[in-house]
């Protein structure tokens, strides 16, 4: 598990059959306070997302576009 409290997300890569699965979380500053990780002696065997894609995202969040109709 991987995550960055201030860009608002954490992800995590499971096994899933003959591949890996990740699942992510991005939210808005206003929702996302924190996130835990739990460390065992196993062996990570995931890929992290790009954390530029996740940082991105959260900036879209935050930032959202905003669009005025002129007539």
């Amino acid at each position: 598990m991987t995550g960055s409290t201030k860009n608002g997300w954490v992800s995590y890569w499971q096994p899933h059959a003959d591949s890996e699965l990740e699942t992510a979380i991005v939210a808005s500053k206003d929702y996302f306070i924190n996130f835990e990780t739990y460390d065992t002696e196993l062996v990570d065997q995931s890929n992290i997302v790009s954390p530029n894609y996740l940082n991105a995202f959260y900036q879209r969040i935050n930032n959202p576009l905003q669009v005025t109709l002129i007539k």
